[in-house]
């Protein structure tokens, strides 16, 4: 039996169950960037009803308990304390926006926070993150989200803005602190917000970061070399 995983981090859990690790093959999971991709010219945070002076850091996708929202929004409460330009906008719902709006006011962040509701199309989200100071990639250390690479990774890393994601394995295969991304450390308050201010603090590296992530998920997520990588794989088998 031969197994393939999306991330190293995968491979450990398998191996953790005894399976050999000779027979393990790790190959990113392949990624059509689709509609994900910088615009020129991104729109402008007026056009969005934004206020430009102010700082803007997005997470996006559907709404729901295993991506740690609970988690974010306490952080929030205390980074708009610390930082009052700082707002943190919630692109999508389904499901759990109800429940979300719920847990916003509940902190008194209507004022910190902005929920877009769900947008119709794919291409609203990206007119969206394309305007936003970075977009955050945020999951709790559960045992759910142990070597998974989320979507969301690779749509923001797709968008040529800067990602801030938290460090579990598996995602950190794929950024690298202060290269291609930001990591902070899952489940630590401090380690998020500092993320943050490092993306603030230097706008100028932050966007060079930002391409450099757009060039990271191009080749981690290629569909041409998965394939090579699989039939490589498979022949291997029949020799």
């Amino acid at each position: 039996m031969q197994a393939t995983v999306g991330t190293q981090a995968e491979g450990r859990l398998l191996t953790a169950k005894g399976l050999d690790p000779a027979r393990i093959a790790v190959i990113n999971a392949p990624q059509d960037p689709g509609v994900f991709r910088p615009l020129d010219p991104a729109p402008t945070k007026v056009e969005l009803g934004l206020e430009p002076d102010l700082k803007h850091f997005a997470i996006f996708g559907i709404i729901r308990g295993g991506k740690g929202y609970n988690e974010l929004l306490d952080w929030w409460r205390v980074a708009s304390a610390k930082h009052a330009d700082w707002r943190l906008v919630i692109i999508g719902g389904a499901g759990g926006e109800t429940w979300c709006r719920r847990e916003i006011a509940k902190r008194g962040l209507e004022n910190a926070t902005r929920m877009t509701g769900w947008l119709p199309t794919k291409q609203d989200v990206n007119r969206w993150l394309n305007a936003m100071d970075a977009v955050i990639v945020h999951r709790r250390n559960s045992s759910d989200n142990q070597g998974i690479i989320p979507s969301a990774l690779y749509n923001g890393l797709s968008t040529g803005r800067p990602v801030v994601a938290s460090g579990l394995p598996g995602m950190a295969e794929i950024i690298r602190e202060g290269i291609d991304g930001f990591l902070y450390t899952p489940d630590d308050e401090a380690s998020f917000i500092a993320a943050l201010e490092r993306v603030v603090a230097d706008p100028a590296a932050a966007a060079r970061i930002g391409r450099a992530g757009l060039a990271r998920a191009a080749e981690c997520f290629d569909p041409r070399r998965a394939a090579e990588a699989h039939r490589d794989l498979i022949k291997s088998m029949l020799r």
